[in-house]
């Protein structure tokens, strides 16, 4: 058998601006109840100081809050209690978070189209040690699509200009070359389409690859890793009735993600685990803030978690318990693991592209490549059933 440590696999990350249609999240509330943020992280670090100001406001807070779930239509309530401790986290000056009793931040995140944009409404709302709920918290506005995709999971969603054709591909042939996919620009019809992919799922899924459509050359698989490699890991017939892809994965089972390009140029990806960024926990700024990397033509494994240098941490469904999973404050049910493409544009002038060794038993190298990422062409999930809370994390320090 050969061993993975001899498997020598290439992606290529780029550092760049992005060029996206706008998701907004909003609220019911008046203007003056809600605040606007260009990116989720800003919203979460708006919604700690408001946290941190009731705290230290409130005596019988102790100086201390416990952060709870934060439940919606996915598992992408992961990312926003991740984030908001992050936050939190930098003001321990002012508050200190706690695991177990005293005052409690939780919240809801659903979604709904108004006007020309699919809107997503975070409410969140702290409850004193009787679980009273004893203040409404000041609702955020995101308006960035992509964290939109990521948080919602959607089943599966083409956003390209070919996806409004009424042309249908062959799809006898998966692995047949297809033609360059361009953005839809009518920012209505993406609105449209999110929304349709949300209330009412579906999902194309070829020989257990989940494609964004019939039409579409991008699609993500999950792999199961045995004593053999990874093999693929069939797609539920059941589910797909329903309009999605799910999965089974057994408890303590490492997985990885196949990705597919079935174009004839490079493409953006952006890839998530219950919302959360494969880069988020990277001890690189820089891969934590573009959370991308280039697909070429083809296909191409991701592994893990990237952490630091040549380490990442393999993808790991276990039983909650570690501290790093903890923090996710993802509940029981299923999780979902998120594709989200984006268009290839040539690079601008004066912006710096950066590579990474990536990979822990399977050595997966990042190159510099000039790119610069437009908008996105469509996003496609996989939902897998778990025993408890689903991913170990690399440690947080």
């Amino acid at each position: 058998m050969t061993s993975l440590r001899s498997i020598r696999q290439f992606l290529f990350v780029a550092l760049a601006a992005l060029v996206l249609p706008t998701l907004a999240f909003v609220t019911s509330a008046n203007a003056a109840d809600s605040d606007e943020s260009s990116k989720l992280a800003d919203a979460m670090q708006s919604l700690a100081r408001e946290v941190a100001q009731f705290v230290e406001n409130e005596k019988e807070t102790g100086g201390q809050i416990r952060i709870k779930n934060f439940d919606g239509p996915s598992s992408g309530g992961a990312r926003i209690v991740k984030l908001l401790k992050e936050s939190l986290g930098k003001m321990d000056d002012k508050v200190k978070m706690v695991d177990i009793g005293g005052y409690t931040v939780s919240g809801e995140f659903m979604g709904d189209k108004r006007d020309d944009q699919y809107v997503a409404i975070i409410e969140a709302k702290i409850k004193n040690n009787s679980g009273n709920t004893v203040h409404n918290l000041r609702k955020k506005i995101v308006t960035n699509i992509e964290e939109g995709l990521s948080l919602f999971g959607p089943s599966s969603v083409d956003l390209s200009e070919s996806s409004s054709s009424k042309t249908t591909a062959d799809s006898s042939k998966p692995d047949a070359k297809k033609p360059e996919e361009k953005p839809l620009t009518d920012s209505s019809a993406v609105a449209s389409k999110v929304d349709a992919s949300i209330s009412k799922p579906n999902v194309f899924v070829q020989n257990n690859v989940a494609m964004l459509s019939d039409k579409s050359p991008y699609g993500i698989e999950l792999l199961i890793k045995e004593e053999s490699g990874y093999v693929a890991c069939p797609v539920e017939s059941s589910a797909l009735a329903a309009g999605f892809a799910k999965v089974h994965v057994d408890p303590q089972k490492v997985f990885a993600i196949r990705v597919y390009n079935h174009s004839d140029r490079p493409v953006g990806l952006s890839l998530a685990i219950d919302g959360i960024n494969v880069f988020a926990f990277s001890k690189n700024d820089y891969y934590r803030q573009l959370g991308k990397m280039v697909i070429y033509p083809g296909k191409s494994t991701i592994l893990g978690w990237h952490f630091d240098g040549p380490i990442s941490h393999e993808f790991l469904v276990t039983h909650y318990g570690d501290s790093a999973a903890a923090r996710l404050g993802a509940t029981e049910g299923l999780g979902m693991v998120t594709g989200t493409f984006f268009e290839l544009l040539p690079p601008r002038r004066g912006k710096d592209d950066l590579g990474i060794g990536f990979g822990k038993e399977t050595v997966m190298e990042y190159q510099n490549v000039p790119a610069y990422f437009g908008k996105p062409l469509g996003a496609v999930s996989i939902r897998y059933e778990r025993p408890d809370h689903p991913v170990d994390l690399p440690p947080i320090n």
